[in-house]
């Protein structure tokens, strides 16, 4: 929580066009992808969104279409849910429903104590 709101002084005085200019700095960088293939990213992202418990049918709920359909854009949107999901500064349930309601450290510690080396 203190790194949020951290940022979001830090954000609160610096020049709105600036901050627009780095987001779309930012949205370029992960549209990128390195030259691999958009499909590619896409598969790789439903699978790390897997590790964290949501589905691939969760994910098409919220995108309104199905994933294979998903565009770079949308890609990089996903990519900053799961961020913020892995960082611990919202849970699965604020994006994906209540059905889950758990958050990144919840399903670590659970992982961890499920293969003994916790």
């Amino acid at each position: 929580m203190g790194a949020r709101r951290l940022r979001s002084r830090i954000l609160a005085i610096l020049p709105n066009d600036l901050v627009e200019a780095a987001i779309e700095e930012c949205k370029k960088t992960l549209a990128g992808g390195n030259g691999k293939p958009l499909s590619d990213r896409v598969r790789d992202m439903v699978v790390a969104f897997d590790k964290l418990g949501v589905t691939k049918e969760q994910i098409e709920a919220r995108l309104k279409h199905e994933v294979t359909s998903m565009t770079a854009d949308e890609l990089c949107d996903f990519i900053g849910i799961y961020n913020s999901i892995k960082g611990k500064e919202t849970s699965v349930s604020e994006w994906f429903g209540g059905e889950i309601d758990t958050t990144a450290a919840d399903l670590t510690a659970a992982l961890k104590g499920a293969d003994g080396n916790g």
